[in-house]
């Protein structure tokens, strides 16, 4: 299934001039995404703001809920921040969908670094959109 993302998402879309950019790949209830962000995402200086971090596992773990052809909406993340990920270094986030129950995803996801160490760790509950509830803005 071939899901194109809202072009002015923050976080996936590419005509978003202050978005991430982020491009995911994703298949089989897994997604994963690479990123590199500069002092502009940082909340201390030389580190990514937490919230930033937080929209990029929320994106991720959504597209891996996506790659099963459902709609999802996030009703729960938790996060641990383990170590700092910093500005102007490369990091990959990755998620899993690990438990389904009719129409409720549960997740699993991660940033870490070039070296496979652990900076971010998040679990998640996601739903199936109901598309009849979701009500597009008019123009």
């Amino acid at each position: 299934m071939e899901l194109q993302a809202n072009p002015m998402s923050f976080s996936s879309g590419k005509n978003n001039q202050i978005g991430l950019k982020l491009d995911t790949t994703y298949n089989n209830g897994s997604a994963e995404t690479e990123f590199l962000l500069d002092e502009s995402y940082s909340g201390w200086r030389g580190m990514v703001h937490g919230g930033i971090l937080s929209t990029i596992l929320d994106d991720t773990m959504a597209w891996a809920v996506i790659s099963l052809e459902v709609t999802p909406v996030t009703v729960k993340m938790d996060l641990r921040y383990k170590n700092p990920v910093l500005t102007n270094r490369k990091y990959f986030a990755q998620a899993k969908v690990t438990n389904i129950k009719k129409t409720v995803y549960e997740l699993e996801a991660s940033i870490t670094d070039e070296s496979g160490k652990v900076c971010v760790q998040a679990t998640a509950v996601f739903m199936k959109a109901s598309m009849m509830k979701i009500q597009q803005p008019s123009v």
